[in-house]
């Protein structure tokens, strides 16, 4: 689980050091590669495979992540504007592809943010192992609801309003409430939950099916 209470300082935005502009530069190579393949990937039921392989290649998976995890420290506050010209470069070359890849990055930040650092090094791990996350936060009065077990175990029911990627995103953020009326982010590693509890694709993959949940 996610730890529930982190406080830090937000550090104003400045000029990036030497080196950090490499995920800039690699997105926007792929910004002609994106727009080629765009009329190709965008149909009912598909998703961009072909591309977040090219991202993945590119190393923009893990630039999220520290520079100790392995990554380009672009969850820093003081790299923001990198990150940013990041995300419109591939934004430019598809739109549709920008927002999924958004969610991964939203996704590594939050969990830098607030995991145990045993799971931030897990998760990290997932991440260079290509791994999509994403967060699925929008819902109905049927939201994901979390119940306590024994052993510390929780049984996941309900169901999000949109799950942008889902069927390819394997390692969504989601909220759930809890008895107590508090609520908690978790991860959940979808590739390993039985197939019919697997959200499945459908619909145009930027916006996502209604992605369900019944799991232990």
């Amino acid at each position: 689980m996610l730890a529930e209470q982190v406080t830090e300082r937000i550090l104003p935005v400045a000029a990036a050091p030497t080196g950090s502009l490499v995920p800039e530069e690699a997105a926007a190579a792929l910004v002609p590669r994106l727009a080629v393949q765009a009329p190709v990937s965008d149909e009912e039921g598909g998703f961009p495979v072909a591309e977040f392989e090219w991202l993945r290649e590119a190393g923009l998976l893990t630039v999220p992540l520290s520079k100790a995890l392995g990554g380009a420290d672009l969850h820093l506050p003081v790299h923001t504007l990198t990150l940013l010209r990041t995300l419109k470069h591939i934004g430019r070359g598809n739109l549709a592809v920008g927002r999924v890849y958004e969610g991964h990055v939203n996704a590594l930040q939050l969990m830098q943010r607030y995991a145990q650092p045993e799971q931030v090094g897990r998760w990290a791990e997932d991440a260079h192992a290509g791994h999509l996350f994403g967060v699925w936060n929008t819902q109905a009065d049927d939201g994901v609801r979390l119940e306590p077990l024994a052993g510390g175990l929780f049984r996941l029911s309900g169901s999000k309003t949109f799950g942008s990627g889902a069927g390819h995103v394997t390692r969504p953020l989601i909220t759930g409430a809890l008895p107590d009326g508090g609520w908690q982010m978790f991860i959940l590693p979808t590739d390993k939950m039985p197939p019919r509890s697997t959200p499945a694709s459908g619909s145009r993959w930027a916006c996502g099916p209604r992605p369900a949940f019944e799991s232990t």
